[in-house]
C-alpha cells in the first residue's frame, strides 16, 4: 500500500509576519546607505570644495599657440645664412603661485636674478591677465637651466619655456636681404638713400617672391661678405 505524505499546513500569518520583517530591514538598509551618500555628498561638494576646486584648476587643459619653426636659409655654396638657436626662457602664471613676492625673492637668490628683471616682470605682470604666463628671464644660461630643472618641484607655476630664435651668423651684413619682406617705410627709404646715395626712390611693395627673385639674381654668397668683414 502506497503512504500518503502528509501535507504541513501554511501559516499565512507567520509568512506574511516574515515578509514583513525583512522588507522592514531592507527599508532601514536603503535608508542607512542613502545617509551615507548625502554624507559623502556634502563632505565632497561643502567640506572639500576648495581642495577638490584646486585640483580642477590644476588639471584644466591649457591651450597654447605654437607658432612652426622657421627653415633655413643657405647660399649657393651651401653656407648657412639664417639658422635657428634653441632658447629657454623662465616663465610665470602668477594665477598659479602662491605668495608670489616670496617666490620672486627666492628665484632672485637661487638664479641671480637681476633687480631691473624684477621690475620688468612686475611691469608686465600688471599688463597680463593673471592666467597667461609672464617671463621673468628671457634667455636663460645652461647654468639658470640646470639649477632651476633641479628645483623645478618646489615652485609650481613657474616653468621653463623653451623654443627656437631666429639666428644670422653675419648680422647686418645679410640681414637686409633675408629677413624683411614687408613694405618700406619712411624710415628705411631714408636708410637705403644713405647707403646706395640716390636721389628718389619710390615706395615699392615687396613680397616674399620679390625678396627670393633678387637674392637669387645676386646669386648671394658669403665669400665677398666674409671679404669685406676682414
Amino acid at each position: 500500500m502506497k503512504k500518503h505524505r502528509q501535507r504541513q499546513i501554511r501559516d499565512h500569518e507567520q509568512e506574511n509576519a516574515l515578509f514583513g520583517r525583512r522588507a522592514i530591514q531592507a527599508f532601514i538598509g536603503i535608508i542607512i546607505l542613502t545617509c551615507v551618500l548625502i554624507a559623502n555628498l556634502y563632505h565632497l561638494q561643502v567640506q572639500d570644495y576648495g581642495e577638490y576646486k584646486e585640483r580642477s584648476n590644476r588639471n584644466s587643459i591649457k591651450l597654447l599657440p605654437v607658432a612652426p619653426n622657421r627653415g633655413r636659409i643657405y647660399d649657393r655654396n651651401g653656407v648657412i645664412l639664417a639658422d635657428n638657436i634653441p632658447v629657454c626662457s623662465l616663465e610665470i602664471i602668477p594665477d598659479k603661485v602662491q605668495n608670489l613676492p616670496q617666490v620672486l625673492i627666492q628665484l632672485q637668490k637661487l638664479l641671480g636674478i637681476s633687480d631691473q628683471d624684477i621690475a620688468a616682470f612686475n611691469k608686465a605682470k600688471l599688463q597680463t591677465q593673471a592666467f597667461k604666463p609672464v617671463t621673468l628671464i628671457a634667455q636663460m644660461n645652461n647654468k639658470q637651466v640646470a639649477v632651476f630643472s633641479v628645483n623645478e618641484f618646489e615652485y609650481p607655476g613657474v616653468n621653463i619655456d623653451a623654443y627656437l630664435e631666429r639666428y644670422y651668423p653675419y648680422g647686418a651684413s645679410l640681414t637686409h636681404l633675408l629677413g624683411y619682406v614687408g613694405k618700406i617705410n619712411d624710415r628705411d627709404i631714408a636708410a637705403l638713400k644713405r647707403v646706395v646715395n640716390t636721389r628718389i626712390i619710390k615706395r615699392p611693395v615687396l613680397s616674399v617672391s620679390w625678396a627670393l627673385s633678387i637674392i637669387m639674381k645676386i646669386c648671394c654668397t658669403v665669400k665677398p661678405v666674409m671679404k669685406q668683414l676682414k
